[in-house]
Parts: structure tokens; C-alpha cells; sequence
């Protein structure tokens, strides 16, 4: 086993954060850590089965098995956005509230990564594995929960993506825009602060989409 899948083996009886009821019970902190993995999450998901490495593979399925879905949270904003039935939109509704806080994170963080087209599954990795590295490391966001990722050794792979684009400006240039777009999302979360939010029956804007 190596170093990396040692650091990552599941604790036992900490909080179930694949959950979306649990997140609730995290502070506003500590759900933009979760914004971040979970953002993570969802770019991993986007590469073939043949792209996704020894490592990448590792992140993924430790953020399966330890962040909710974004589809999970998608699919349960779009069954309010359509649901006519009053007594089933309120039922719904009573889902969504206490997990409104980490929705506008993701919809704000959505807008800065909207900015940079990933493509390829090296812009793809570099974006999750700089966004991961510079919110742990960089900037020391750590939190109770998910601080695993702190101790991993990112930066040979990051070390890796630059030697294989450097004889390709274009590439190159590329992987820059997705290493700048992950810090700009952690910059922006880091000192991101939610409005008072009063409470209504009624989710006027829709959320950004990643």
C-alpha cells in the first residue's frame, strides 16, 4: 500500500459527509471545504475510464465515498424549479433550506470556473489537484473534517503535467488558465461571506451550473 492510499484509509465514526443531511451540522467553514471536494469530485467524474490514473483514481473514490454528489444536489433544485404540486414543492423545499448555504457556494464558485474551459484531462487533473493543494497547503483551510488531503503528495504529479507540456506553448498555456482558475476559486471562497438569507418559500434565481 502505498504512502498516498495509506493517508486516505477511511476513519472510522467521523460524520457521514457523503450524506447531503449532514452537512447542515458543519459550520459555514467547514462547508466551504466540502464546496471545494466537492467541486473536485465532479471534475474528476468528467474524465474516460482510460484517463484516470493510479492517482486520480485514488482522489476519486475516496471523494465518492466521502463528499455528496453534485448531481445529487442538481437534481434536487430541479425537482423544485418544476414541481408544481404546492404540498410537494413545501416537502421538497424542507430538503433544500438547510442546505442552502452550501448550494450558493457552489453556485458563486461556479461563476469563477465557468471562466476557464478544462478539456483534457490534464488541464482536468491540474485544475482538481492545484484547487485541492492550494486550499490544504497553500492557505492551511483545514478544518475538523476531510484534512487527509493535507498530507498528500500532490505536486509531483503537478510537476509532471508542466514537464509534459513544456515543449507545447499552446498546452502549456492551457494548463496555466486551469491552474489560475482553481487558485482563483480558492481566493474567492476563502473570503466569500453569505448574506443573511430570509426565509421563503420561493428560490427566485437559479443556481450557476459547472
Amino acid at each position: 500500500m502505498s504512502k498516498n492510499e495509506q493517508i486516505l484509509i477511511k476513519q472510522k465514526g467521523i460524520i457521514n459527509l457523503s450524506d447531503l443531511k449532514n452537512i447542515p451540522k458543519l459550520s459555514s467553514y467547514e462547508q466551504k471545504t466540502v464546496t471545494i471536494l466537492m467541486l473536485a469530485r465532479n471534475e474528476l467524474e468528467r474524465l474516460e475510464k482510460d484517463d484516470l490514473d493510479f492517482f486520480a483514481k485514488l482522489i476519486l473514490d475516496y471523494l465518492k465515498e466521502n463528499v455528496p454528489d453534485f448531481n445529487e444536489l442538481e437534481k434536487l433544485f430541479d425537482r423544485y424549479n418544476s414541481e408544481k404540486n404546492t404540498f410537494v414543492k413545501t416537502s421538497i423545499f424542507k430538503k433544500i433550506k438547510p442546505i442552502e448555504s452550501l448550494a450558493v457556494f457552489l453556485s458563486e464558485c461556479a461563476v469563477v470556473y465557468n471562466k476557464v474551459d478544462k478539456t483534457s484531462d490534464i488541464t482536468i487533473k491540474a485544475f482538481v489537484y492545484n484547487l485541492i493543494l492550494h486550499w490544504f497547503v497553500a492557505e492551511e483551510m483545514k478544518s475538523t473534517y476531510l484534512n487527509e488531503f493535507a498530507s498528500l503528495d500532490f505536486q509531483p504529479q503537478i510537476n509532471k503535467f508542466i514537464e509534459n507540456t513544456k515543449e507545447n506553448k499552446e498546452h502549456r498555456e492551457k494548463l496555466n488558465r486551469a491552474f489560475d482558475n482553481s487558485i482563483e476559486i480558492v481566493e474567492f471562497l476563502k473570503t466569500f461571506s453569505l448574506k443573511p438569507i430570509v426565509p421563503t418559500m420561493v428560490i427566485k434565481k437559479r443556481r450557476n451550473k459547472i
